[in-house]
């Protein structure tokens, strides 16, 4: 037997047509049309090469930062010097790594473009921490004026069936399945890597479901008029056992 991974009838509803209409026979078999390697999941047409790239870090995102604690040690020695705007840079750049994330070298070039200048004007005061978490927000508005990230137009357990196996929850095995998922420029997934796994069935459980969510696709404001881009998002799961 098979649950649906969901509180609502709805859910209930929209699996039993799926079934009907054989398309959630195996709920851990890709759709027609996707190719499976492991822990990565892609559209036969994809150019996997730059959908699986690695944004794990800003330094595996080709951007150079320091990380908190090189920041928190030189912070004593960036106080008598002023908090030295590159320090306090490095640390807003990790703040804001989830956006650069969704598409690094547009981000990063926004970044670079409107928000780098008025670093250089700033009077740092005090904590770099302190003043990274106080920028954060307007550093995030100001990028969000020219960069939209993409944002999911369907919901797990409501548009989209997600069943969860009795023998899986009975055992309590559950948790978070992480994805990162590469969109193209309608807000569809194109290819699908595991992050963080929970457990091999459930795992592909995941990764099917994703395949058949849906974005709105990132958008790039360019002299005005927000254009359609390809980008990437990560999407998590949850299976919350019994």
């Amino acid at each position: 037997m098979v649950r649906v991974f969901s509180f609502g009838v709805s859910a209930a509803l929209v699996l039993f047509l799926a079934l009907l209409a054989g398309c959630a026979a195996e709920p851990t078999a890709p759709p027609e049309g996707w190719e499976v390697k492991a822990d990565r999941w892609w559209k036969a047409d994809v150019d996997t090469s730059t959908a699986f790239r690695d944004l794990s870090s800003l330094q595996s995102m080709g951007i150079a930062s320091a990380s908190v604690d090189e920041v928190a040690a030189t912070r004593a020695d960036a106080r008598r010097s002023g908090l030295l705007q590159e320090q306090f840079t490095s640390s807003l750049l990790q703040r804001l790594e989830p956006m650069l994330r969704n598409n690094p070298e547009e981000v990063y070039a926004i970044f670079q473009e409107h928000v780098a200048p008025e670093i250089e004007e700033m009077n740092i005061a005090g904590s770099v921490n302190e003043a990274t978490r106080a920028y954060r927000r307007e550093a995030y508005t100001t990028i969000r004026r020219h960069y939209r990230e993409p944002q999911t137009r369907l919901q797990l357990g409501e548009d989209i069936a997600v069943p969860y196996p009795d023998s899986l929850r009975q055992a309590r095995v559950g948790g978070r399945v992480v994805t990162q998922v590469y969109l193209n420029a309608e807000g569809e997934p194109q290819a699908i890597k595991l992050v963080e796994s929970v457990d091999p069935t459930l795992d592909a459980i995941a990764m099917r479901a994703t395949t058949q969510m849906r974005w709105q696709a990132a958008r790039l404001n360019v002299g005005g008029s927000w254009e359609k881009i390809p980008a990437w998002s990560r999407f998590t799961l949850r299976f919350a056992a019994d």
